[in-house]
């Protein structure tokens, strides 16, 4: 029988993504009763659809065009949004509850346009999906109708058929609720009764569940430990199905690589494995295959803090956003063997709100796993950010990008519209916020800006520049160390008087500090560092950046008496001296291993126009260096025939990569180097491989401009050897997939200029 209550589905497409400067281009609404029939089964019944185009009185924009498939010629002769206004008003209703993917943005748009829907009940199903989803690679509405098998997951970003979608996601979950164990209805019951709006307590009220759980038996599991098996198999699946690394797809480089390894393992304990990002996953199988004993070392910071997510329970009232992770952290913890904070996917806010429920090194943890091992396994990105066991050995994959990635790690990021949201949790900071305001505003002045003179708002186009601390001292020396005299005196002040009340109280507090503390030592002392100043509106955020990162390599290499280097090919000598240079050890030092594997990289600039005429074009991926050129390769590739996947256009990057494979030989894939390098399983699917673009730091990039910066040659001492180490990876990966065809390079700087030749030659 039907539920006393009606639905309405809601999606639009709109000119971008701002409420308030961009509008509607097409409205979708469809209402809906729900029905459980006899066996407990949802339905959607009594529907019906609204569903109009909207004149936006402006021109499109090709992207959005291209993401939604509507156009300006499209558009002509439709109404414009006030006319149809009152319609859409009535069709919603005033007592509906509200459906829809990313819903709120919906909502948003509409109160700015003369819909308020601030009383009605809303069910978003992305937050939904948050909870229910975690085992779908994409939360991305037609990649989850494509899973569930809801409809032709292709077809979204038309507001019509993105409501039917979400309708039907609505639906499933509801089905899926039925399915789930008692325990976790009775944790969704209990968050429900929590909540602060309505997402998760409406949908329990919805099926009827009422029971709930008591604190104790809800945080009182076992509190041994898991194997370090266990704990293995999880971090091998977290980022990719597993057939992303198959032993047996290696090629005969990779096999040499192999063979190597089992050298420098043989006999040796108590060591250290350290490997870049999912290239440990790949090595953590290369072990299991030597026989080799190991375990994945992990900071404590990596796993999951009960104490906090029980503190947080018995609080009262906390955002949407954080109920919803706390939903999320409560019923995957029913599934968890590892307690791995990392299984988790997260989006926005919640990338900031996860800090606070990572384990202090005090605190006790069911999951963790102190067993002994000949080798741990250690993720280098981690180390950047935390301190890593002591060992007599380490084995490094791509130390030549270490430079790079340390610098980034090492960088202080100050983003000022947080910090003064983080002191306003507490009392007597007035003065302190006062002296953030004015620092902001000089800031803001230093660069002269290109669009224009005392542009309002300032930042308008979200403007980025690179300043040395020479820059910033010039242009506002003595208001600057007024404003930082000021700073220092009220920041101490405030500090000998404060009281810690709470663990996250004492997190937030560390953040504040490091932010705060930091900027008074730059304004006041010389320092290696550089600033990298982001304008966007009113929001000015600080990033600051050291110049040289030697000193951290010199206390990496430091810790070991043995460094081994593998799977890149160091050929010629700009490439020794750049790894000498900027690793501050001798290259002799360290043993070099490369790919023996036949490799291919042809110039061919016109590959393009002779793949248009063949089927061969299918299964083809393009890689290049910026959004801007991806899209202009894909509308230059339009007429072909073929499904033309554009990174930013076409989905998340599991989206792509599933509709690639799933339809390689009619699909063409387009995306930056920097996305899609590490991805072993597009390359051994791909029949083609472009690189459109040859992968040098642009001359603007802040990170560029930190490290070169005074250099009388920056291209030949920095962007030459760095561009072949990454292109030299980068083939190599590719080859190591088991990808047996050319690479070709439509950048024909390779082939007729000097430099380019020379690059050439150090390549193959």
């Amino acid at each position: 029988m039907p539920m006393p209550y009606r639905f309405v589905a809601l999606d639009l497409e709109t000119t971008w993504l701002s409420p308030t400067t961009d509008t509607i281009i097409e409205v979708a609404a469809v209402a809906f009763d729900i029905e459980k029939n006899s066996e407990w089964h949802y339905a959607a019944t009594n529907i019906v659809e609204h569903s109009q185009l909207v004149y936006p009185e402006r021109e499109m924009t090709e992207e959005i065009s291209m993401i939604t498939g509507i156009t300006d010629e499209m558009l002509v002769g439709k109404p414009v949004w006030w006319d149809i206004r009152e319609r859409v008003r009535e069709f919603i209703g005033d007592e509906s509850i509200i459906v829809g993917h990313n819903v709120l943005f919906d909502i948003a748009m509409l109160a700015t346009h003369g819909i308020d829907l601030s009383d009605h009940g809303i069910i978003d199903t992305f937050e939904l999906s948050e909870i229910f989803s975690q085992d779908i690679e994409s939360l991305n509405l037609g990649y989850l109708a494509w899973a569930y098998g809801l409809s032709a997951w292709d077809k979204e970003h038309r507001a019509l058929g993105d409501t039917r979608l979400s309708i039907g996601l609505f639906v499933h979950y509801l089905n899926q609720f039925e399915w789930l164990s008692n325990r976790k209805k009775q944790i969704l019951t209990l968050c429900g009764q929590h909540e602060s709006k309505e997402n998760i307590t409406l949908f329990v009220w919805i099926t009827g569940y009422s029971d709930t759980i008591d604190m104790e038996s809800l945080f009182s599991k076992s509190e041994q430990a898991v194997s370090s098996s266990q704990i293995e198999t999880t971090v091998s699946t977290w980022q990719a199905p597993t057939t992303h690394y198959h032993i047996t797809s290696l090629s005969p480089g990779r096999k040499h690589e192999r063979e190597y390894l089992r050298e420098t393992l043989s006999g040796k304990t108590g060591t250290i494995c350290v490997f870049w990002q999912e290239q440990g996953v790949h090595m953590s199988w290369l072990l299991e295959e030597l026989g080799v004993s190991y375990r994945v070392h992990e900071d404590a910071s990596e796993y999951i803090s009960e104490l906090e997510l029980e503190s947080m329970l018995q609080g009262s009232s906390w955002g949407r956003k954080e109920w919803i992770l706390i939903t999320k952290l409560l019923i995957w913890r029913e599934d968890t063997t590892t307690g791995l904070l990392r299984e988790l996917k997260l989006y926005g806010e919640e990338r900031n709100l996860i800090e606070y429920y990572r384990a202090e090194s005090t605190e006790p943890n069911r999951y963790k796993d102190e067993s002994p091992a000949d080798w741990n396994i250690v993720n280098i990105r981690k180390w950047l950010y935390h301190s890593m066991p002591d060992g007599d050995t380490v084995v490094i994959k791509d130390i030549p990008l270490l430079e790079e990635q340390m610098r980034r790690a090492r960088s202080i990021h100050v983003d000022m519209k947080s910090l003064m949201g983080l002191l306003e949790n507490y009392s007597e900071t007035t003065e302190i916020q006062e002296m953030l305001l004015w620092m902001s505003g000089l800031y803001s002045e230093f660069p002269e800006r290109p669009t224009g003179e005392n542009p309002h708002p300032p930042g308008e186009y979200g403007e980025t520049y690179f300043l040395t601390q020479g820059d910033i001292w010039h242009h506002g020396f003595e208001a600057l160390a007024l404003i930082t005299d000021r700073l220092d005196g009220a920041y101490t002040e405030w500090k000998s008087t404060r009281v810690i009340q709470s663990r996250r109280d004492t997190i937030r507090f560390r953040k504040i500090d490091t932010m705060i503390e930091f900027m008074i030592h730059y304004h006041r002392r010389e320092s290696s560092y550089g600033t990298i100043l982001t304008i966007v509106e009113w929001d000015i955020t600080l990033t600051y950046i050291p110049r040289v990162v030697d000193s951290f390599i010199d206390g990496f290499f430091a810790k070991y008496s043995h460094a081994y280097l593998s799977g890149v090919g160091i050929h010629g000598e700009k490439m020794q001296d750049f790894l000498t240079r900027e690793s501050s050890i001798p290259v002799w030092d360290i043993t070099i291993v490369g790919s023996t594997g036949e490799k291919s990289l042809s110039v061919a600039p016109n590959i393009l126009e002779k793949l248009r005429d063949t089927d061969t074009i299918g299964g083809t991926v393009i890689l290049t260096t910026s959004m801007k050129h991806v899209r202009e390769l894909g509308k230059s590739l339009e007429k072909t025939g073929k499904k033309i996947l554009m990174q930013g256009i076409s989905g998340g990057k599991w989206k792509q990569l599933w509709l690639f494979t799933a339809n390689r030989n009619n699909t063409i894939l387009i995306g930056t180097i920097d996305m899609w390098r590490d991805t072993l399983t597009l390359w051994s699917m791909a029949t083609n491989i472009i690189l459109a673009k040859l992968p040098f730091d642009p001359p603007t990039d802040s990170y560029f401009l930190a490290r070169t910066v005074g250099m009388k040659n920056n291209f030949s001492l920095y962007s030459e050897p760095m561009m072949i180490i990454k292109l030299n990876t980068l083939i190599e990966r590719i080859y190591s997939s088991g990808y047996e065809w050319s690479i070709y390079c439509l950048d024909n700087r390779l082939s007729e200029t000097t430099w380019g030749q020379e690059i050439l030659r150090e390549i193959v």
